[in-house]
């Protein structure tokens, strides 16, 4: 179809004064069409006669750049659901900004207030009791379980019920190899929850690598820990905020937010005599799958042992959980090696 320059709108999904457009990737296309013209290879979706473009929104900037508003190129019209619209939407974004996790938030924001207004409808699969307390109800971020720094959801809370996992493949954004969200969504979930609640604010992200937004993440959970007993959202916060501006004006990296942490927090947190706490969990983690000691390992063997007549879901769930389960240990090996303890030191 023929369409004038000022008669394309956007998608409806990407709110476009909270998305920056990159310069030099506008300016490469104008140059480009310039050279090869406009390749016609926009796809976008009639509404109520309104023409909404899919994706392509640095495309559509050059040719506003370039072109008069009544010039018309032609786009490639397609019956695009609002689902799609979002999915669409989604890996543009991660393809124009995938390391940019103020884009992520915005892309994670998007599709919960979809499910919210009902434009994104996912079925919501049967949870396990151990899966419950991850439940999230939009447009709300923060699970039903209780943190430190957010009481539980109610009961009777409203809205439109979700799991991390549902977002993730939505998005297509799950750890195949995990079989769990990848963490980024993850984070995204925390930092979105903290946001709305003014622990922290969107501009403590912006400029943040994903791994920057993970500690930031990390450092006000843990310092509000600290102070679990003693206001810990005013010490979450602002430990959080501090960590965030310290990355983002150089003073440090990510790597050394743990230290910068402990020296703005004043509290030291009770520490335990760590080489018997350390002995004794080791023993009582030594005992887990060991199916001599271990009931739950008892009952996984008898479990694989009749696998066969296991129901496809049942057998999916329980392989997803160990799998967690797995990544969950390798995380903690991994926070435990010497070469991490020197870096933090």
């Amino acid at each position: 179809m023929k369409v004038a320059i000022n008669d394309i709108k956007p998608n409806p999904f990407r709110h476009m004064e909270r998305y920056p457009i990159l310069r030099p990737k506008v300016e490469a296309l104008k140059e480009s069409y310039k050279t090869t013209t406009f390749w016609d290879n926009l796809v976008a979706r009639r509404v109520n006669g309104e023409i909404e473009l899919a994706y392509g929104h640095h495309r559509l900037t050059a040719l506003e750049e370039m072109f008069e508003p009544d010039h018309e190129v032609i786009l490639i019209e397609r019956d695009l659901t609002n689902q799609q619209m979002i999915q669409i939407m989604a890996r543009e974004n991660m393809d124009d900004f995938g390391h940019n996790i103020s884009v992520t938030h915005e892309t994670v924001r998007a599709v919960v207030q979809a499910l919210a207004d009902g434009d994104v409808v996912l079925e919501l699969p049967e949870l396990t009791e151990s899966q419950k307390p991850n439940l999230r109800y939009a447009p709300e971020y923060r699970r039903m379980s209780a943190t430190v720094l957010s009481p539980a959801a109610p009961p009777e809370m409203s809205g439109v019920p979700y799991t991390a996992e549902m977002l993730g493949e939505f998005l297509g954004w799950m750890d195949r190899v995990r079989g769990e969200p990848k963490h980024k969504l993850l984070n995204a979930l925390n930092a979105l929850e903290y946001i709305n609640s003014k622990i922290l604010s969107e501009e403590n992200f912006l400029g943040l690598g994903v791994e920057d937004a993970r500690i930031v993440i990390r450092e006000t959970q843990k310092a509000a820990n600290r102070h679990k007993n003693h206001n810990p959202r005013k010490w979450g916060s602002e430990v959080g905020r501090k960590v965030a501006s310290a990355i983002q004006d150089g003073t440090i990296t990510y790597k050394g937010a743990a230290a910068f942490a402990r020296k703005i927090d004043p509290v030291e947190p009770t520490i335990p005599d760590i080489n018997i706490l350390a002995k004794k969990l080791a023993g009582k983690f030594t005992n887990l799958f060991d199916v001599s000691t271990d009931k739950l390992t008892v009952q996984l063997e008898e479990v694989i042992d009749f696998k066969k007549h296991l129901d496809p879901a049942a057998r999916e769930d329980l392989t997803k959980t160990l799998m967690l389960v797995s990544s969950r240990a390798a995380h903690y090996s991994r926070q435990l090696e010497m070469k991490q303890i020197t870096q933090e030191t």
